[in-house]
């Protein structure tokens, strides 16, 4: 395995998966809604709520900067927000 190789296999590996950060904040999500948690527990699960928010954020960028970086080296043109 090249250098890069190595250094794109370790970004896949840190932290979980974008989905599993999903998954996981719609479940605090849900927690939250039902209203019964005590306050010292809605705290703490409003701040780990935050915290997997930045995470996706910051897969979804790195996300976005491979697709830019494939579609640059491919002559690959992106699709058109309509074309969604």
């Amino acid at each position: 395995m090249t250098a890069p190789q190595q250094k794109q296999s370790s970004k896949r590996q840190e932290g979980p998966p974008f989905e599993t950060l999903l998954s996981q904040l719609e479940d605090v999500v849900k927690q939250l809604e039902q209203g019964d948690v005590p306050l010292e527990k809605s705290l703490h699960m409003y701040e780990q709520g935050a915290k997997l928010v930045q995470q996706a954020q910051q897969r979804l960028q790195t996300m976005q900067a491979k697709l830019e970086e494939i579609t640059a080296e491919g002559n690959i043109e992106p699709l058109e927000d309509d074309k969604l």
